[in-house]
């Protein structure tokens, strides 16, 4: 995990990168200028701003993440999930848990916290500094719940894994709910919107909230997982009345 690379890409300024740009666009234009008035000779005349600027472009650049350079190391980090995650539960493998198909859910966390940076990144997509990923298996009677999340930015924060054992018969519901946090982005107050997938107790308590897509795909995993939970509790309740 690259930590100072990571802080780097939420608080890079890229002041130099912007200077050495116009400079090198001010060359361009001043030896394109020259060319068209006493021919290639013209191009010696913007030598010096031409490699200023190139110079500054690829020194305030360096050692910066892209959007897709950061976004990796969040994809090494689901390498092997299922396998480590059956070790963590003492599973020697999956059979016990096919009533569903195994869920990954993996998104950037969303906090109102000061520890929590944020940018929105080139392709539109917000991030944050915090990663977080769940994995749910699923059993006869049982939902098993393997979470992790990892600070790319602060060394010093160990990673958190929890682990918890569900009954489905504790469960009311799964829900892929809308929330907003206020937060700072370059210093300007934003209110970031995002999804959490949230699992509620009988008693409406949230015993699990993580971030996840706003897409079809999760309204699918929730429908998957509130008709197990249904189905599981009417078989429950039949064989009571027996």
């Amino acid at each position: 995990m690259d930590h100072k690379g990571s802080y780097k890409y939420f608080t890079h300024k890229g002041l130099v990168a912007l200077i050495g740009t116009i400079i090198f666009v001010v060359g361009a234009v001043y030896a394109a200028i020259g060319i068209a008035l006493i021919g290639m000779w013209g191009i010696y005349s913007a030598t010096i701003p031409l490699v200023v600027g190139l110079i500054m472009l690829v020194f305030g650049r360096g050692g910066v993440m892209n959007d897709s350079e950061y976004d990796g190391q969040a994809e090494r980090l689901k390498e092997n999930i299922k396998y480590r995650v059956l070790q963590a539960f003492n599973m020697d493998d999956d059979k016990y848990v096919k009533t569903l198909e195994t869920i990954v859910f993996n998104e950037y966390e969303f906090k109102d916290d000061p520890s929590y940076l944020y940018k929105k990144g080139k392709d539109g997509k917000m991030r944050s500094n915090v990663y977080m990923f769940a994995v749910l298996m699923f059993g006869p009677e049982k939902m098993y719940v393997y979470t992790r999340r990892v600070n790319f930015t602060d060394e010093n924060v160990e990673e958190a894994i929890t682990k918890n054992i569900y009954l489905y018969t504790d469960l009311k519901k799964s829900e892929a709910l809308p929330e907003s946090i206020p937060v700072k982005i370059k210093e300007k107050d934003v209110n970031l919107e995002f999804i959490s997938f949230k699992v509620f107790s009988n008693n409406d308590e949230t015993i699990m909230s993580i971030p996840v897509q706003n897409d079809a795909v999760t309204d699918q995993r929730v429908e998957a997982i509130n008709k197990l939970i249904t189905k599981v509790k009417a078989k429950k309740a039949a064989e009571s009345n027996q």
